[in-house]
């Protein structure tokens, strides 16, 4: 959910999984830096030692941090609190629902501008996220996409 965790409904009574991937940026609207996962503890258990990256074993600095409270190395302190900060304003925003409500604006007035200028959304709308839009490069023989870009 990297690209929609904090806009598109995410329920795990709902959708079967094991583990969820977001990261601070993105529909959080927080600082890019920090990725976080949401395990189930059984699975993370299970990963116990099968790690073959220092930096990325979420099963030791998870155990690292319930026995610590700390993290293993030093902490992107600043990014941590921009985090903070960003949730506490998703929050008084709304929520999950009112990010969703604004970002769908937001697509229907880009793809209506795109529209006009010639270019097709690459998805059907029916399975097209709010969040990352696509388009068909118009067939105007004028369009440049180094200009355009």
């Amino acid at each position: 959910a990297m690209s929609s965790f904090g806009a598109l409904a995410i329920d795990a009574r709902e959708v079967a999984f094991d583990a969820l991937v977001a990261a601070s940026g993105k529909c959080v609207e927080g600082p890019p830096g920090m990725g976080f996962v949401f395990v189930r503890r059984g699975v993370l258990e299970r990963c116990a030692g099968n790690s073959t990256s220092l930096a990325l074993d979420l099963y030791d600095q998870w155990a690292y941090m319930e026995k610590t409270t700390q993290w293993r190395y030093t902490p992107p302190t600043h990014v941590v609190i921009a985090l903070d900060a960003a949730l506490t304003q998703f929050e008084a925003q709304g929520g999950q629902p009112a990010r969703l409500a604004r970002y769908t604006a937001n697509y229907e007035t880009l793809v209506a501008g795109m529209g006009e200028l010639g270019f097709r959304p690459f998805l059907d709308p029916r399975i097209q996220a709010p969040i990352i839009v696509t388009f068909h490069a118009p067939a105007d023989p004028k369009y440049a996409f180094k200009e355009f870009y």
